[in-house]
C-alpha cells in the first residue's frame, strides 16, 4: 500500500492531483453525507459480511441488557457497565463509518472501542487502586494507557497475556487512523482513478483491504460477545 501510494504520488508531478472542480452542491452533498452510491457499492460487495456482523451486534446488545438487568443499579458496578457500552458504542459506529466510506475515523474509532474495554476490566473491581484513581482524577484519568495497564497487570487481573498482546498490537495499528500518516493519506487517494477524493471513498482497487478489515471487525464483535459473557462471571466474584 505504502509503495503504491509513493508511486502515485510521484505520478502526480505532471498533471492535476484533483479529478474534478465541485461546485457548492457537491460540497453541500458530501457534508451531508448524501451519496449513498459509496454504502450501496459496500452493502452490495459485502453484504454476506455486513449481516455477519449485524447479527453478532444484536447478541451484544441482548447481552448487555441482561447484564444492565443484572447490575445497573449497583453503585459500584455502574461505570465499567458505562465503559462496556461505549465499547460497543465504539464498533457500531466504526463499522457504520467504514460502510460510509471513511476508513480512518472509522479506524480510530476501534482504538477507543480497545481503551474502552480495558477501562471495563480496570473498574470491574470497586476496591482496586484503579477504580479509586479513577473517581479521583474522572476526565484526568489517562484512558490511553489503559491496555497497557491491563498488559502488565494481565496475571493479577486473569487476563490471557497472548490474547491482550494480540489486542495491543491491533491498537498499535488503529492508531495510524489517530496521525497524518502514510496511512491515513492513502485514504484520500483514489487508486483506480488515481486521484485525490474529498469525502466518502469506495475504491474496487481496495476490496481485499475492505474484506480484510471488515472481518476484523467481525471478530471484535465476536469476542466483544464473549467478553460480555465472562463480565457477568467477573461481576460475581466482586
Amino acid at each position: 500500500m505504502t509503495n503504491l501510494l509513493h508511486s502515485i504520488i510521484l505520478n502526480f508531478k505532471n498533471k492535476s492531483i484533483l479529478k474534478e472542480r465541485l461546485n457548492k452542491n457537491d460540497i453541500k452533498k458530501i457534508v451531508l453525507n448524501n451519496d449513498n452510491d459509496i454504502k450501496n457499492n459496500f452493502v452490495r460487495t459485502f453484504k454476506h459480511d455486513i449481516d455477519l456482523f449485524i447479527n453478532t451486534a444484536l447478541e451484544v446488545h441482548l447481552l448487555l441488557v441482561e447484564l444492565d438487568k443484572k447490575y445497573g443499579k449497583d453503585k459500584t458496578k455502574i461505570h465499567s457497565l458505562a465503559f462496556i457500552n461505549n465499547a460497543f458504542q465504539n464498533l457500531i459506529c466504526s463499522m457504520s463509518l467504514y460502510i460510509l466510506g471513511y476508513p480512518v475515523p472509522s479506524g480510530n474509532l476501534m482504538r477507543h472501542f480497545i481503551e474502552s474495554i480495558s477501562m471495563t476490566i480496570l473498574l470491574i473491581d470497586y476496591k482496586s487502586k484503579y477504580y479509586k484513581d479513577f473517581i479521583k482524577l474522572g476526565s484526568d484519568f489517562k484512558v490511553n494507557d489503559a491496555p497497557f495497564i491491563v498488559n502488565r497487570n494481565a496475571k493479577t487481573l486473569h487476563i490471557n497475556e497472548k490474547g491482550w498482546y494480540i489486542l495491543l498490537m491491533k491498537r498499535k495499528f488503529f492508531n495510524l487512523g489517530s496521525h497524518a500518516s502514510a496511512f491515513a493519506l492513502s485514504n484520500i487517494i483514489n487508486f483506480s482513478s488515481q486521484g485525490i477524493v474529498l469525502g466518502a471513498l469506495f475504491d474496487d482497487e481496495r476490496n481485499i483491504i475492505y474484506k480484510k478489515d471488515i472481518t476484523g471487525k467481525i471478530n471484535a464483535a465476536e469476542c466483544l460477545k464473549d467478553f460480555v459473557t465472562d463480565l457477568d462471571k467477573m461481576y460475581c466474584k466482586n
